[in-house]
């Protein structure tokens, strides 16, 4: 549904890109380096075996509304949330994507965290 994408960065390369962005002042986050890969990019790089995540594709230029029972309504800038890794390279979900699942699962309609 294009709603997620692989990602091929290393470790290196992704630390890499924190150093620079912490050097520049920049918060630290993905740089969306392999959110545009063609069809043919990506099956090369499966065919070679590389190693990669799934990664959520954060829409871009939105701006992202809820209301929390606490703070009240919540407006984010979807340009300043990273694409964040979903499923790991080892093929299990990060702990992000399964605790909402569960959630969702086991019907929970409210979550406090401490």
């Amino acid at each position: 549904m294009g709603k997620a994408y692989r990602c091929f960065c290393s470790r290196e390369r992704l630390e890499k890109v924190r150093l620079e962005q912490r050097a520049n002042k920049q918060p630290p986050g993905y740089d969306g380096r392999c959110r545009h890969l063609t069809k043919e990019e990506v099956s090369a790089k499966l065919a070679q075996n590389q190693p990669y995540v799934i990664r959520l594709k954060v829409p871009k230029k939105q701006t992202i509304e809820f209301t929390d029972l606490i703070r009240g309504k919540i407006k984010v800038n979807s340009d300043e949330v990273s694409d964040q890794v979903l499923v790991k390279s080892d093929g299990f979900p990060t702990y992000h994507l399964a605790v909402v699942v569960d959630d969702h699962l086991m019907e929970i309609s409210h979550v406090m965290r401490g």
